[in-house]
């Protein structure tokens, strides 16, 4: 294979302001995707299918941002395989506390009801929530961005308590999942699931009041753990939008189940 189609070779050049944009501070990006996942990806050179390696480590600075944005777009200029030059417009999350372990942007909490009246209760609580580019309200999960000098752990049960109004517990060996990109082809914004559980039983969670923000409109709500697949359908097919992460945290339930021969 000639050095010209190596995989390996592919890198990032630069990147660009789009329309509107001023100074912005150096920042460091990461190579995407990350170098860990050397095996996952292909590509097609003609009909020969081939490992897709990774680039090498390559760092590259924005030089502006907008003043009335903390996401502005930008543009990427990259090389492929091949050695073509090309270009990518994304979105630049100027937000990411410095602090945040992993530069993670946002926690997404997967809260259960456990209920110590009725330990076999298992429910998950989702919310709704209007959201303008959709144009519809959005079945979601309780989330929120990280504050500086805020722990992803904190950082979850904060925004838990500050949209539901219940306060949880992060479960024990489970706690956090691995960093993940929140939608990688447009964004390199990062998130973490944080697993809790909220018993309902306790004095604190009685009668929850959220601390919503100004603009905030959230209706929180419990789904049987056993029902959610068919439950989410349900609400598609009633006219809802139905976040990507419950969607597929759904149909991986349903999926295993499927297996297990459930």
């Amino acid at each position: 294979m000639s050095s010209g189609t190596d995989p390996s070779a592919a890198r990032i050049v630069s990147v660009k302001p789009l329309v509107g944009l001023s100074s912005l501070p150096h920042l460091v990006y990461p190579i995407l995707p990350p170098p860990l996942l050397l095996t996952c990806l292909t590509s097609h050179s003609g009909k020969q299918r081939r490992p897709l390696a990774q680039p090498s480590p390559v760092s590259y600075s924005l030089s502006s941002h907008s003043t009335q944005s903390n996401n502005p777009k930008i543009r990427i200029e990259y090389l492929t395989p091949d050695g073509q030059t090309r270009q990518w417009e994304a979105i630049h999350r100027t937000t990411t506390p410095k602090s945040s372990p992993g530069g993670v942007d946002s926690v997404h909490i997967i809260a259960v009801r456990s209920c110590s009246s009725d330990p076999s209760r298992k429910e998950i609580l989702l919310e709704k929530q209007f959201r303008p580019p959709a144009g519809k309200v959005c079945i979601e999960f309780p989330a929120g961005l990280v504050d500086p000098n805020e722990s992803i752990e904190t950082c979850a049960l904060r925004e838990l308590r500050e949209e539901t109004g219940y306060v949880g517990e992060v479960m024990g060996k489970v706690g956090g999942s691995m960093v993940m990109f929140g939608s990688p082809a447009s964004s390199a914004a990062k998130t973490v699931f944080i697993h809790a559980t909220i018993d309902t039983g306790k004095p604190e969670n009685q009668t929850p009041v959220a601390e919503l923000e100004d603009g905030e409109f959230i209706e929180p709500f419990w789904v049987p753990l056993a029902s959610l697949h068919s439950q989410i359908r349900r609400l598609a097919e009633e006219g809802f939008a139905i976040d990507s992460k419950v969607g597929i945290y759904a149909e991986g339930l349903e999926m295993g189940r499927s297996l297990n021969g459930a």
